[in-house]
């Protein structure tokens, strides 16, 4: 009351502020975007500079992005008070990456489908659907077998390795337990992988790990993601601060998500992969539950959100039982022929909840 009477216009509803420097800043309206806005000291020199650059909505196109260093130095030569922001920089580097990222793989696969040593073992379907998730470079997974992902996951993994040459590559698989942890950890030792830098960790291990150092890799697949849509899970807040440049997971019912669960999980590649929060749930709830064939999964989410045809798996997965002793056994002797058995049908308890459960009990006590 006392400001509505003592100060002219309060609460300054009908005035507008026009600061007399210009910037370029990212706008997080709608999504993010870089703009630039025009102050009112030397307002025709950068007018006549945004129109050179930016489009007629004051947003800077993708394909400027690069040009970024060279507009801020001829603005600063226009006006030493001309600001642009941190995250400018730091939100351009990100589009950049992933357009060159895109182009590596596209060089290094023109056929859309790995061609690395370990890939060509795998039948076609599965060496085109590794391409799809190593070009966008994250996703999430639904709906898949674990002798399935298990194969595409190793592939995704060599063919990232061999991309990532500019500095030592590391690879992390995160999964839930310990069965799980000698399941992948024969996988990677018969499959003729375990050069490879990648790391078998049980998540909860993870999480711990994580708080006391402070580590970073090239990519991290998390076996069992469904848990992430909680985010007072150890395992979701280890991987927000985890630095990692691919994050992959896998989940096994996305028709069981809400909206809010869904973007919860998703956040973890990136907290804006799916633009403003309260925009991706007022406009897509009415469609909740999404199915598992993803049959009525929105556009936003269809690059990076990965399903499998059943019928696909079923051929695929009799493929791989077919090719398991050659894949997993490359130049092997056939006395180890016992081992790839032994991994192959602890492959098939993997899928089998009950089983896999009884397997756990036993373990547990024979520890």
């Amino acid at each position: 009351m006392h400001l509505a009477q003592e100060v002219p216009g309060y609460p300054w509803a009908n005035i507008t502020y026009s600061a007399p420097y210009s910037s370029i800043y990212v706008s997080y309206k709608g999504g993010r975007s870089i703009k630039f806005r025009v102050g009112d000291n030397f307002s025709r020199e950068f007018n006549a500079l945004k129109r050179e650059y930016f489009s007629e909505d004051d947003t800077l196109p993708v394909e400027r992005y690069k040009d970024l260093d060279e507009i801020c130095e001829r603005a600063i030569a226009i006006d030493s008070s001309f600001r642009c922001y941190e995250d400018v920089f730091e939100f351009a580097r990100q589009i950049n990456d992933q357009i060159v990222w895109e182009k590596n793989v596209e060089q290094l696969f023109p056929t859309h489908k790995v061609d690395t040593p370990y890939a060509m073992q795998l039948p076609e379907s599965l060496r085109a659907k590794v391409y799809d998730y190593c070009h966008q470079g994250y996703g999430l997974i639904v709906n898949i077998t674990d002798t399935v992902v298990a194969h595409e996951i190793l592939a995704l993994a060599e063919a990232i390795c061999t991309i990532e040459t500019d500095h030592e590559p590391l690879g992390i698989i995160l999964v839930e337990d310990v069965i799980r942890l000698n399941y992948w950890r024969a996988l990677l030792d018969q499959s003729g992988l375990d050069d490879l830098p990648i790391q078998v960790v049980i998540d909860q291990q993870f999480a711990k790990q994580v708080y006391t150092t402070s580590p970073t890799s090239s990519f991290v697949y998390v076996d069992k993601a469904d848990n992430l849509k909680e985010w007072r899970n150890p395992v979701s807040s280890a991987l927000k601060r985890f630095k990692t440049e691919h994050l992959y997971m896998r989940i096994s019912n996305i028709s069981a998500l809400t909206p809010v669960q869904l973007s919860s999980i998703l956040q973890h590649i990136n907290p804006y992969v799916l633009g403003p929060f309260y925009k991706f749930i007022h406009q897509y709830r009415p469609i909740f539950p999404l199915h598992n064939d993803g049959s009525n999964l929105p556009d936003l989410l269809a690059p990076f959100v990965f399903f499998h045809d059943k019928e696909d798996i079923t051929r695929t997965t009799k493929d791989l039982m077919r090719m398991v002793p050659n894949v997993l056994t490359p130049g092997i002797e056939t006395n180890n022929k016992k081992v790839s058995d032994f991994i192959a049908a602890l492959g098939q308890v993997l899928e089998d909840q009950t089983a896999r459960e009884k397997l756990l009990e036993l373990l547990k006590r024979c520890i």
